[in-house]
């Protein structure tokens, strides 16, 4: 079996590895903006911030399970719910939320939550590309002597640190 998929991975370039890799960070930097976003959440109303404390322990939690025990039930529930987040996000940009302080008042787009739909839509592609693969590793390994990979962690780190940092509403 590993043959097989080293094969197709040297035919396509596609590496599920690398791939598991990037979902667990991308998964991993939208799970800190949450985090980061939780208190001014839970200030506005407890169900907000309480949703958002939920999504970013889900989104950590997902991140280590994909790297250490990648499964494709993990992968699927990670991909479900995550699409659920951007697609609420897109409702509370588009139409607002029937409940909250603030009825059906959409929210303006804000760095921090531009960037959390974008590592939680690139989350749902990738992990759609792993499942096409018929093989899972059982375990993904962080390679950072591939030069490819470092730079990819190291933007998605760079990425949420500047989103964090810059402030900014979700």
């Amino acid at each position: 079996m590993q043959d097989r998929q080293a094969r197709a991975e040297t035919q396509t370039g596609f590496d599920q590895n690398d791939a598991l890799v990037a979902v667990a960070l991308f998964s991993a930097g939208a799970g800190a903006i949450h985090a980061a976003v939780t208190k001014d959440h839970l200030q506005e109303w407890w169900l907000y911030g309480t949703f958002f404390a939920i999504a970013a322990v889900l989104q950590f939690v997902w991140a280590v399970l994909i790297l250490r025990r990648p499964s494709k039930t993990i992968l699927i529930v990670a991909a479900v719910a995550n699409a659920v987040v951007v697609v609420l996000w897109l409702i509370t940009r588009i139409t607002g939320l029937p409940v909250g302080p603030t009825p059906w008042a959409p929210e303006s787009f804000g760095l921090l939550d531009v960037v959390a739909s974008i590592f939680e839509v690139a989350l749902v592609v990738s992990i759609v590309m792993v499942l096409r693969r018929s093989v899972l590793p059982s375990r993904a390994s962080v390679r950072l002597d591939q030069p490819q990979l470092a730079v990819f962690t190291g933007a998605v780190i760079a990425i949420t640190y500047i989103a964090i940092s810059g402030g900014g509403h979700h």
